[in-house]
């Protein structure tokens, strides 16, 4: 079984929360990190991870 390649993609969960101006925010994080293989770039996984997620809308109350 091989050490790297793409997991599964799981459904993206969805947080909302209200920013410091006053924006109300939604975002959906997407779980689907890529491994770098078995020596395992725990920053490149990070920077995988971070690319999964999307600012849904953001508007002013």
């Amino acid at each position: 079984m091989s050490s790297h390649g793409v997991l599964p993609y799981k459904p993206a969960r969805r947080v909302t929360f209200t920013a410091g101006g006053g924006e109300h925010c939604e975002i959906a994080l997407s779980v689907g990190l890529i491994s770098e293989g078995p020596s395992g770039n725990k920053s490149r996984m990070a920077a995988s991870a971070l690319s999964g997620l999307q600012i849904l809308k953001c508007a002013e109350n």
